[in-house]
């Protein structure tokens, strides 16, 4: 168990993808979030865009930013993240579009 950097802290965490994502050999994390939900006083929750996080071979789990993953949520109240397939995720949000990207090393690309 190690902890997570605080970028995955900035927003609600509402799924985890564990994947590996540049292809490695070693499990990686993709966290979607958001809470737009809330009531007046709190405010909603949206600083999260997505986030990548890379497996650093010894336990620890490195950011990268939207520019060297090339993922992003765009700051939508994200709920579910799922694999499709080996190369096909699949991002779910609450009032809002369905996001494919596809795994692309050492990226990934949102399909249009």
């Amino acid at each position: 168990m190690s902890k997570l950097p605080i970028e995955a802290q900035f927003s609600y965490v509402q799924d985890i993808l564990i994947k590996d994502i540049n292809m490695d050999g070693f499990l990686d994390i993709v966290v979607v979030g958001n809470n737009f939900g809330v009531d007046v006083e709190s405010g909603r929750s949206d600083a999260s865009n997505g986030l990548v996080l890379i497996n650093n071979k010894k336990g620890k789990f490195a950011p990268l930013t939207k520019k060297e993953s090339g993922f992003s949520t765009q700051n939508l109240d994200s709920r579910k993240i799922k694999a499709i397939d080996e190369s096909l995720i699949i991002v779910t949000n609450n009032s809002g579009p369905l996001q494919f990207f596809e795994l692309k090393t050492p990226s990934i690309q949102q399909q249009k």
